[in-house]
């Protein structure tokens, strides 16, 4: 049994990649669903923030499944993303995963979002029967690993955060206090830009979404001016900056919105994009008076974090190292157990069929003899598989060497196991782990 990954992250492409690999929540599911009829995948999860694209996935054959999720993902994106993709497997994937959750391998280190949005991408998953044993197992454990490292570390004391980072950025190179700001989104992130802007005491704050409840309430907790869309060239026409931050899968911000709210303007528009896919057209940079900015322009603020953390990384470090003792063994030996169930049929036919050659031969029906005989058989063959299985479970071995050994020992049996994964994780509880 192996785990893999094959992932894209804003260490291997531009945010306007990212952006443009975003899948819907119905594009999601379809996606993972044809992901797991190829060859040698009988479990996958798709993780997607807006700094990640990751398809974690299992199966028998870890050649086999690795080229068909590395030709799929070719053929979903195209050629060109070979040059951001990166791919591992086993102890490879189980490390990056642990990072990944503890946030020491995303763009702001220690930020807290990414805890929740593997648990929502873990929930998703069972929920539509995408995963099984091994990657139910793999994930919950990761949870619980970004919970500890929350508490045991500092790793995420004070402004970790793509919202925050996004505010000191802007305020680094035009003060926000007093200014005009236009906040585009009322969810998780719109409101973290909210709460950061506070301490720098904007003059006049504007939300506008989709939601009309929403956004007043949004208003109320912050001390903004509900608009709209619709407003939107009017607004912009005396303001300063603008955040945009939703999930919207189209641009809200075009050029030529930009351009007709700017005519005869000479004061700076500051315009910042933390949206996944993005809100804001790239091109409105080209505009004499726009300074436009989104999450690859936070690169320096995330190194001037990183190095603020040093100390709590190598915590992190340390925890995820002690974690990884205990899967180094279990995806060293997960594949043994799909063995244990055709090898303990096979020993006890072969039980049976003695015990049964044992009593025609004794040539006496006495019932207390043939108790007696099944009695003993079972128990010898028992205590003699038992610790057969401990030992196989507590020796590395890997899937070639045990089918080998399978073939051998049981001749012409059904050494594979081989019960289809695929349906067995649908008559699967999405909840039964390892």
């Amino acid at each position: 049994m192996y785990v893999a990954n094959i992932r894209v992250t804003h260490k291997t492409a531009p945010h306007h990649i990212l952006s443009d690999m975003t899948l819907s929540e119905e594009e999601h599911n379809e996606f993972v669903k044809t992901f797991l009829t190829l060859e040698e995948v009988n479990e996958a999860l798709l993780l997607q923030t807006c700094n990640r694209f990751e398809i974690y996935y299992s199966g028998h054959d870890v050649a086999i499944g690795c080229e068909n999720a590395h030709s799929f993902f070719l053929d979903k994106f195209g050629a060109d993303m070979e040059q951001h993709c990166t791919m591992d497997s086993y102890l490879d994937t189980v490390r990056h995963l642990f990072e990944a959750v503890s946030s020491i391998d995303s763009m702001i280190i220690g930020e807290n979002q990414i805890q929740s949005q593997v648990k929502e991408a873990l929930n998703f998953a069972m929920k539509n029967d995408h995963t099984g044993r091994v990657l139910n197992e793999v994930f919950r454990r990761a949870l619980t690993i970004g919970k500890r490292v929350r508490t045991e570390t500092m790793i995420s004391n004070g402004k970790v955060s793509i919202s925050s980072a996004a505010v000191d950025l802007v305020n680094e190179h035009f003060p926000i206090k007093d200014k005009k700001v236009i906040i585009i989104g009322a969810g998780v992130m719109a409101n973290m830009v909210a709460n950061h802007l506070k301490e720098f005491e904007p003059g006049d704050l504007v939300v506008i979404g989709r939601t009309p409840e929403r956004v007043e309430g949004f208003c109320e907790e912050h001390s903004g001016r509900m608009s709209s869309h619709g407003e939107l060239i009017r607004e912009l026409g005396d303001t300063d900056i603008l955040f945009s931050a939703t999930n919207c899968p189209r641009v809200l911000v075009r050029k030529e919105i930009v351009e007709e709210a700017c005519m005869g303007r000479e004061k700076p528009l500051i315009l910042i994009d933390i949206a996944m896919p993005e809100d804001i057209d790239a091109t409105c940079s080209e505009i004499p008076c726009v300074t436009s900015y989104c999450i690859d322009d936070l690169s320096e603020i995330s190194k001037k974090n990183k190095s603020q953390r040093e100390e709590a990384i190598t915590l992190v470090e340390s925890i995820i190292k002690e974690e990884l003792q205990y899967y180094r063994m279990y995806l060293q030996t997960a594949h043994v157990d799909r063995f244990i169930s055709p090898m303990s049929t096979f020993v006890e036919e072969i039980r049976k069929q003695e015990v049964e050659r044992a009593i025609r031969m004794m040539g006496k029906n006495d019932p207390r003899i043939e108790e007696i005989i099944q009695g003993l058989s079972k128990s010898l063959t028992k205590k003699i598989m038992y610790n057969f299985f401990s030992g196989m479970r507590k020796t590395p071995v890997n899937q070639e060497e045990l089918e080998t050994f399978m073939k051998i020992f049981m001749g012409n049996g059904n050494v594979s196991g081989n019960k289809d994964e695929k349906t067995e994780r649908k008559h699967q509880h999405p909840g039964h782990g390892h």
